[in-house]
């Protein structure tokens, strides 16, 4: 058996082939991953997961699945088990159309960038922050985000976040929920060392939120006019960071601050850090005010008064916790 790696939270972990995975099998029936249903011909063994009934004796997850996504490629992977070729797939969901919240609309993604301070970027830093290179040691605070963001909303959507590679970080997790509780109570669980890992100048915390209707430019450009007009530091506060190489100040595509041309049926806000829960919640809950007033007004002509409007209430106060 490999060797077994503590982690943060009184987690651990270690690999085990399927034969010792449906050794301690509750039942004849063979273990099925976690995240995906299926099973594997290895999986990695995880103790302590906050949450689980399985916790004391191991959620087991295959390691095809635990393993990180490639970013931007297909999304789905073959493995063996046994003789049999299986392919696995997974939920990128970007679109929130999967999701099921109905009082607060639209739904919401998150694309959440993690950096490992022991390994930095790339897939082999992410391998071994998480104990996928033999004779490495894992990165404590990393592996632990990296398995709980696996696990955001998995006990009502009955399987887990896909969690891909990034050149630029150590992971991108890619977040859907059926609201923003799950997110909320795992950024409530991080300790201030894996907040650290949301905070590098590398990372961001990409919010999308689904649209009903094509985005115009014209539609924010009010609203990005008065955030550049609060200046650095009241901008840093709130979205907990800056401008930046991949957060332009610019309404566009892919690398502007606000993405109108996603390709998922959503609006992207890309400015956004994660500095503190409350702080991120409440950028969460703004955007997603001003994509529902855009979808609720489209074809009005003064919709972009009304979506920078949503800009004034964050500066009042307003879409803090518990509204």
């Amino acid at each position: 058996m490999s060797t077994k790696y503590g982690i943060l939270h009184g987690m651990s972990i270690e690999k085990v082939t399927k034969e010792e995975a449906d050794a301690n099998a509750r039942s004849v029936e063979c273990v099925k991953c976690a995240v995906c249903g299926q099973a594997h011909n290895e999986y990695m063994r995880i103790y302590g997961l906050l949450g689980h009934a399985e916790a004391s004796k191991g959620v087991m997850v295959g390691l095809e699945c635990y393993a990180p996504w490639a970013y931007h490629t297909t999304r789905s992977k073959v493995a063996f088990v046994g003789d049999e070729a299986v392919t696995y797939t997974t939920k990128q969901n970007k679109s929130g159309v999967d999701n099921t919240t109905t009082l607060r609309k639209p739904n919401c993604t998150v694309e959440l960038e993690g950096y490992s301070s022991m390994y930095g970027q790339g897939e082999e830093a992410c391998k071994k922050a998480i104990g996928l290179i033999e004779d490495c040691d894992v990165d404590p605070v990393f592996c632990s985000v990296y398995i709980r963001a696996m696990f955001v909303g998995s006990k009502k959507s009955g399987h887990g976040q896909t969690i891909a590679l990034d050149c630029t970080v150590t992971m991108e997790g890619h977040l859907w929920f059926k609201s923003f509780q799950g997110l909320r109570k795992f950024l409530d669980n991080c300790t201030e060392e894996e907040l650290q890992c949301f905070r590098s100048v590398r990372c961001g915390a990409h919010i999308h939120a689904s649209t009903e209707h094509s985005p115009q430019t014209w539609m924010f450009t009010k609203l990005l006019r008065k955030i550049e007009a609060i200046g650095i530091e009241k901008r840093i506060e709130l979205f907990g960071s800056d401008f930046r190489g991949y957060a332009t100040d610019e309404i566009g595509g892919h690398g502007c601050t606000i993405n109108i041309h996603t390709g998922y049926n959503t609006c992207e806000m890309r400015l956004t850090r994660i500095q503190n829960p409350d702080q991120f919640l409440q950028i969460a809950k703004f955007w997603r005010a001003c994509v529902a007033v855009m979808n609720e007004n489209y074809y009005s002509r003064t919709v972009d008064n009304k979506i920078a409007r949503q800009f004034d209430r964050l500066l009042n106060g307003a879409f803090r916790k518990g509204e």
